[in-house]
């Protein structure tokens, strides 16, 4: 399996670990069964956007801080500190765009 289909995974994992959640409390907050949540987790199962969409809002983080490759922890948890690094990610992609181009 490859790394891309295991990093989001682990970046779950680690982000719910960080929250103290158990992966029971996870997946009730996103709505999917606990053993998915565990194989997502371990990376046996590759989940859809809709999945890693309902994740990510039950761990307060935006979908790039799921695929980041830089493991580190999310700025904070806070709603608008969080939206000023969501935007912050979204012009930085933008601008390498135009710095390729």
């Amino acid at each position: 399996m490859s790394e891309l289909s295991i990093q989001p995974g682990k970046r779950i994992k680690q982000l719910r670990v960080m929250r103290d959640m158990t992966q029971e409390q996870l997946a009730e907050a996103s709505k999917v069964s606990i053993s998915f949540l565990g194989n997502v987790e371990r990376g046996s199962k590759n989940p859809t956007v809709q999945t890693v969409s309902k994740i990510a809002n039950a761990l307060e983080v935006t979908l790039s801080d799921l695929f980041s490759l830089d493991l580190t922890p999310p700025i904070t948890q806070e709603p608008t500190t969080l939206e000023l690094h969501r935007l912050l990610s979204e012009y930085s992609e933008r601008i390498q765009k135009l710095y390729k181009k």
